[in-house]
């Protein structure tokens, strides 16, 4: 190893230290540190239940990233843990502002030339995090439930009918930029030669990661986002067309979730009612968060890239993990009597087929940037031999290799606090309003007492033990 070292050294004629600069100095712009190491001591207090140290750290990364790349998507895990841990108008003031994040982004046409450009010589972790699809929809939806949670129903209908609104700009235009996206990518005559190559597609053709046991979404549709927008008009809406609309709705969901006995009522009542919340008896609506949504690892693929003379040619995919660990139902204990929280939402199922839909302009924007890489090393490797000789074009090679392995990183950035599921169920209130939460398979249960009105939401969230559930609960009439 001495020797080989020497031998290094000495190879370094002119020419190899001005390589070696260039490498170096796109290796400084790699940066130091991925997301998925940023956001490790938050995921780790998150799923151990300390959501109070989890919204601290979330929040000093939201001040850290204030007009970064990353804004957005620390706006994204500082609010969802700032809601649950009890902090409301520090999560409302934090989806507020990535309402706003999102909805620039939303707004612009193409990607940031420069920003593109400086993606396809680093990583796409470079550029700035947008949001997906399903990002926009849940911030309206999560801005809605706290609205109704500080009394609010005008800007709740305002926010559901943003999700609304989303879910269907997102079949409108986002499949169609997602596909201009990767052909654009594709006119490199090498990145096509490269993504048609038969050992190219076999190597990549795990990455689409299908739901066990969940029937497959339409493009961009949230189930939850549906049911509360059905919810919300059904029991406060006041005319004949909120009315249909709730109807509307319920009958949508029933599509997704044809099982569940709480929307099947729900939509049985709305559609024989004259009017909007003709109910017999006050209700108490039982939402449950449980797990967590998909996260996204990096896959490393060799690949054969019609570059020659380079030291190291790969490329790095994300991959999306489902967490199958997770509280699988609440009971709701009223008067001796029990009853089952039934899922209406798979989060796993919508992150998906997003990624489904998002897979082909991932796989061409990494195909584009490890071409770009490969013949930029080529083009140092041979500038460096002209100018020192083998010995300095073995040192350019040696570093464009160094610089072409750090500079493989996929971009895993995607928001980890949402739940894997939403689960729902619906009781009549009782006369003293006392209800119970529990899991008996833990030995957990948590009694309440029910506010006033003559209907009531209860909100239930955990990872995968009742002992970190946290529960509130808001009128909704």
């Amino acid at each position: 190893m001495v020797a080989l070292a020497h031998s290094f050294r000495e190879t370094l004629s002119a020419g190899g230290r001005w390589a070696a600069g260039c490498t170096l100095g796109l290796l400084v712009l790699s940066g130091c540190r991925t997301y998925d190491q940023q956001v490790r001591d938050i995921r780790l207090a998150y799923l151990s239940g300390q959501y109070v140290r989890a919204a601290d750290l979330a929040a000093k990364q939201v001040e850290n990233n204030r007009s970064g790349r990353d804004e957005l998507i620390w706006s994204l895990e500082g609010a969802t843990l700032m809601r649950v841990a009890g902090r409301l108008d520090d999560s409302v003031r934090t989806f507020d502002a990535a309402d706003r994040l999102y909805e620039n982004y939303a707004q612009q046409a193409k990607l940031k030339v420069g920003s593109e450009s400086l993606a396809l010589f680093t990583n796409p972790a470079k550029l700035p995090y947008r949001g997906r699809a399903y990002d926009g929809i849940m911030i309206s939806v999560y801005q809605a439930l706290e609205s109704l949670q500080k009394g609010d129903r005008d800007a709740a209908r305002v926010f559901i009918n943003r999700t609304y609104e989303r879910q269907q700009d997102a079949v409108a235009e986002h499949a169609a930029k997602i596909e201009k996206e990767s052909a654009s990518l594709q006119k490199d005559a090498n990145v096509a030669r490269t993504m048609q190559d038969p050992s190219f597609t076999n190597a990549f053709a795990n990455l689409e990661h299908p739901v066990e046991g969940v029937a497959a979404y339409a493009d961009y549709v949230n189930p939850f986002a549906v049911y509360l927008d059905g919810v919300f008009h059904w029991n406060a809406g006041g005319d004949q067309s909120d009315l249909q609309r709730a109807q509307k709705c319920f009958e949508r969901v029933l599509a997704f979730a044809p099982d569940n006995a709480y929307v099947r009522d729900d939509f049985a009542l709305a559609s024989k009612a004259a009017a909007p919340g003709q109910l017999d008896a006050p209700v108490c609506y039982v939402l449950f968060e449980t797990g967590s949504a998909p996260s996204r690892e990096a896959v490393r693929i060799d690949v054969p890239i019609i570059v020659t003379k380079v030291s190291y040619v790969g490329i790095s995919f994300p991959k999306l993990v489902t967490h199958d660990l997770y509280v699988k139902s609440l009971t709701v204990e009223k008067g001796g009597e029990r009853w089952q929280t039934q899922r209406v939402a798979s989060m796993d199922a919508v992150v998906a087929k997003d990624f489904a839909n998002e897979l082909p302009s991932i796989i061409a924007h990494a195909t584009a940037s490890a071409v770009a890489k490969a013949a930029t090393a080529y083009a140092l490797n041979s500038a460096a031999k002209q100018a020192g000789g083998e010995g300095a074009q073995l040192a350019a090679q040696i570093l464009t290799a160094g610089y072409q392995l750090v500079m493989n990183v996929a971009d895993t950035r995607t928001w980890n606090t949402l739940p894997k599921e939403f689960q729902v169920c619906k009781v009549t209130i009782p006369a003293d309003r006392r209800i119970a939460l529990s899991a008996p398979e833990y030995g957990w249960r948590q009694e309440l007492t029910l506010n006033e009105g003559r209907v009531v939401v209860v909100w239930a969230k955990t990872v995968d033990q009742p002992s970190q559930m946290t529960v509130t609960q808001f009128t909704l009439k």
